[in-house]
């Protein structure tokens, strides 16, 4: 218990599917059924594993392709859509009241899992 406590505390534990570090501990029942299929832990790390190779090529193609504009995200995006500005492909922050704010006004965009680099 004290191992993941201080793991987690460091930052060392991270989520396969989004890579935050705030993991917590699940209840957990006393009894847990054990799987039929002896292969299904496997394919779930492997869909997981994945999803994360995934989220991560998305991640190097919106750095590569976009204009990171940061906590601007929503004033930049609401010029682009009302044609204040050029249109151009941007990424940054939103909290979720200006994204509230943006979908109601009608601006087009998407909020995706933004996972930490493993590269280093």
């Amino acid at each position: 218990m004290d191992t993941f406590d201080s793991q987690a505390s460091s930052g060392e534990i991270l989520c396969p599917v989004c890579g935050t570090a705030s993991v917590t501990k699940a209840p957990m029942a006393p009894a847990v059924a054990k799987s039929r299929d002896p292969g299904e832990a496997k394919r779930v790390h492997t869909t997981m594993s994945e999803a994360r190779r995934k989220l991560e090529e998305l991640r190097r193609q919106v750095e590569e392709k976009c204009e990171y504009v940061g906590e601007r995200f929503a004033d930049e995006a609401r010029k682009i859509h009302y044609e204040e500005t050029p249109h151009r492909d941007i990424y940054g922050e939103a909290s979720d009241s200006e994204a509230a704010a943006l979908e109601e006004e009608g601006v087009t965009f998407s909020r995706i899992p933004w996972v930490p680099r493993t590269d280093g």
